[in-house]
């Protein structure tokens, strides 16, 4: 009965923890191109805050303020990050632009500075 067990536990086990779950959303992680797509949306939001805080409608700015924040923070697509950094990051950034301070800040110095790849414990899935 006990090597029957120990297989079931062992596939249950790497089930858990398999790649699989992530595309499903039954984990607590974002793919990184959606984590950059919601990075992304609150970058355009907080633009359009600091510019209209700040009085600033140049075009740089706002595109700057839009394309540097995903970049900024390194988001690789092909790992997965925690759905608790990635929400902590977007409201950062969204923080950042109602107080009329420029997201791309929000990204060098706040949350989003040391979001990480949240990898499996077999290491990354290239």
């Amino acid at each position: 009965m006990r090597i029957g067990i120990l297989p079931l536990l062992f596939i249950l086990m790497i089930a858990v923890n398999c790649v699989a779950l992530n595309t499903t959303g039954l984990t607590n992680r974002y793919k990184g191109s959606e984590a950059k797509d919601k990075i992304e949306e609150a970058a355009t939001l907080a633009a359009q805050l600091y510019a209209i805080g700040s009085g600033d409608f140049s075009g740089s700015t706002y595109l700057n303020n839009i394309f540097l924040p995903p970049i900024l923070a390194g988001i690789k697509p092909s790992e997965y990050y925690a759905k608790e950094d990635v929400h902590a990051c977007v409201d950062e950034i969204k923080l950042f632009g109602a107080l009329g301070l420029q997201p791309s800040i929000a990204v060098l110095f706040g949350q989003c500075s040391n979001l990480q790849p949240d990898n499996n414990i077999y290491g990354s899935v290239d």
